[in-house]
């Protein structure tokens, strides 16, 4: 079995969830912030942050405008994050 298939995988839309928070934090900006900025409700967003939902494309097109980035720009940094997070569980030995 390699990383890549192992059952507790590191998805692309945790990584996502994660750095979206990240992004959110580096701003200062509360959930309630990105959620009038982009239109979308603050408890769907803490569902994206945390994995509890899937964040489809159209609301990663409003998040990566409210922040100020093109969507792919926004994408490339989570993958980058998800390529890091894997790395950190594969060093641990989980």
């Amino acid at each position: 079995m390699t990383t890549s298939e192992t059952p507790r995988d590191i998805t692309l839309g945790a990584a996502l969830g994660r750095q979206i928070a990240a992004d959110r934090t580096a701003r200062g900006w509360t959930l309630e912030q990105l959620a009038e900025r982009t239109g979308i409700h603050r408890n769907t967003i803490w569902k994206y942050e945390n994995e509890r939902t899937q964040i489809p494309l159209g609301a990663i097109s409003d998040i990566a405008d409210a922040f100020g980035i093109p969507p792919h720009r926004l994408m490339r940094t989570a993958e980058e994050r998800r390529d890091d997070m894997r790395r950190e569980r594969d060093a641990s030995g989980d």
